[in-house]
């Protein structure tokens, strides 16, 4: 979700994540991805070319096959939005920190794979907000 000037976008990303454990239960990470479709209220339409994040991971142990995560860093998106198919109000960057919370469900007994839903924000300006749900699929639960 974009929130830009009062109004809401909606547009899909996809995103990939990297990182490692710096100790038990506190890791890096670092994500980029982009958006694969944009949303558009009324003439304007606005998309998010390219998203970066660097966080730093705080992970509980598991607990009925579930682990919790909180994930703070800072963050880079770029927001392109075009009026009526024109290059108004064209494309501009924002960075700031970011914060997210998740959930990790362990997929079988071997542990390798894990389902993830996270709830993140980005916050960049007064007026435009950054943030939504996503729900992935994790190597190295």
């Amino acid at each position: 979700m974009i929130g830009v000037g009062g109004e809401t976008f909606n547009p899909v990303l996809l995103r990939a994540d990297a990182g490692l454990w710096l100790r038990k239960g506190i890791g890096a990470q670092i994500g980029a991805g982009a958006s694969v479709s944009d949303d558009g209220v009324g003439s304007l339409s606005l998309d998010a070319p390219s998203v970066a994040s660097l966080s730093l991971r705080f992970q509980s142990p598991e607990d009925l096959g579930m682990k919790a995560f909180a994930l703070l860093g800072y963050s880079r998106f770029e927001l392109d939005g075009a009026l009526s198919g024109g290059n108004f109000p064209g494309r501009e960057s924002f960075t700031g920190p970011s914060a997210s919370l998740g959930l990790l469900w362990s997929l079988g007994e071997r542990r390798a794979w894990s389902l993830s839903a996270e709830l993140a924000g980005y916050f960049a300006d007064n007026d435009v907000g950054f943030g939504g749900l996503s729900l992935g699929l994790r190597y190295g639960y």
